[in-house]
């Protein structure tokens, strides 16, 4: 019996871009066409929308660049180090096709180019470190 793996999910790349007057803007080209610095690059799914694509960019940057709790006179707040919540399936689907990808990169003759499978792991291990997988 064939194992059902779920259809793999396209990334592409989104540039955070600031140009030389300070001015940020996202772009699915490299920076420099645009006379610009990268500020950050976020994998985000492909196929969808430029503006989709920019919103679900923002939403992973925000999450990226929250700021921490600080310590308080009565007491110490707690960080939450748990996965986000109801996100266990989608940590365990995702470490699962992490070890899949690693082991198609040491086939004689992988179903995909190597490049293509260091794009999905990247890709992979970035949507469970957002979800803070364990």
């Amino acid at each position: 019996m064939a194992a059902a793996w779920p259809a793999p999910v396209q990334a592409a790349s989104l540039y955070l871009c600031k140009d030389y007057s300070g001015n940020q803007f996202w772009s699915n080209g490299h920076c420099n066409r645009n006379r610009a610095h990268i500020e950050r690059i976020v994998s985000v799914p492909d196929g969808m929308p430029f503006e989709d694509q920019v919103s679900v960019a923002r939403r992973s940057v925000a999450e990226l660049t929250r700021p921490l709790p600080v310590a308080s006179p009565g007491g110490i707040i707690g960080i939450q180090s748990g996965p986000v919540p109801g996100s266990e399936r989608e940590c365990d689907a995702l470490l699962d096709r992490i070890r899949t990808l690693d082991s198609m990169r040491h086939e004689i003759r992988p179903p995909l180019s190597l490049d293509e499978i260091a794009q999905r792991k990247q890709w992979a291990e970035a949507r469970r470190a957002s979800l803070r997988c364990r």
